[in-house]
């Protein structure tokens, strides 16, 4: 089965290229030159798109590409996903899935746990971009493309960028960090892990959440961190209430469950730094 991954330079991207090359046959893709595949969904026409990936037939693909609010970009996530699904059907591929992916993001923040029939709410620009960009989806999928979006919670593992939080930890020098804050925490390897299993059993919904189904609060991180480190954090404490992950569709449909808990996911993040 060939999956073709765009945006595999990405945190996300090399997580989930990491996680599937061994049982799949990979076709890794970024805006920049050095991978397999130069495709750039903010330059690239929707012609050109279709074109590239025809020329590489895959069965499956899986965009990583995004846009995070930090990047100072004009475009919006729901406007490059928007030129890829209409590339998609340009190209008369026959895909047997299609995966997207969300954020936790577009939840109501006083809920305490949120299922993917929750309430959603823009709180933020980034918030709003994302919800506009599961409606594009949504829309394409009844139209036919087999879109499977997976709303990602809090995710941790290597190749972390500067704003996730273990990153802020380790050079929090300056910069005040919430310990009582609560985040639905999951090891980034779980992404991939679910994505093989829907490649062998057809999903019966478009979305679903992918977390650990319980919240860690930002303490026990810096604890876990200060085990083999020694920082010095400027603490602030308030409540920041955000809802935790409703797994429960991924786990009655799949028959999945987390592998990894936050202690491993944190020595794994340590040790492959010291490297």
């Amino acid at each position: 089965m060939k999956i073709l991954i765009i945006g595999a330079d990405g945190f996300i991207g090399q997580n989930v290229a990491k996680g599937l090359e061994k049982n799949f046959y990979l076709i890794r893709s970024s805006w920049q030159e050095g991978l397999d595949l130069k495709i750039d969904l903010t330059k690239d026409s929707i012609g050109e798109i279709a074109r590239k990936i025809s020329s590489v037939s895959p069965d499956i693909l899986i965009n990583c590409a995004g846009i995070v609010p930090q990047s100072g970009l004009k475009l919006t996530n729901q406007m490059m996903t928007e030129k890829l699904l209409k590339a998609l059907k340009r190209s008369n591929q026959k895909f047997s899935r299609i995966f997207l992916f969300s954020s936790a993001a577009i939840y109501n923040t006083k809920l305490k746990k949120a299922n993917e029939d929750s309430q959603l709410e823009g709180g933020s620009n980034y918030a709003r971009d994302k919800i506009e960009e599961e409606k594009i989806a949504l829309k394409f999928a009844e139209r036919g493309l087999p879109i499977v979006i997976l709303r990602l919670f809090n995710p941790l593992g290597e190749g972390m960028q500067a704003g996730f939080i273990i990153p802020r930890i380790l050079s929090a020098k300056n910069e005040e960090i919430n310990l009582e804050s609560e985040r639905d925490f999951f090891d980034v390897r779980e992404i991939p892990i679910i994505i093989a299993i829907m490649t062998q059993a057809t999903p019966k919904r478009v979305v679903y959440n992918v977390g650990s189904g319980k919240k860690t609060k930002v303490s026990k991180i810096v604890d876990l961190i200060n085990r083999e480190r020694d920082l010095y954090i400027k603490k602030i404490e308030k409540i920041d209430e955000v809802p935790m992950a409703d797994i429960s569709r991924l786990k009655k449909e799949f028959n999945w469950k987390p592998t990894y808990n936050i202690k491993k996911t944190i020595e794994r993040v340590l040790e492959n730094e010291k490297d």
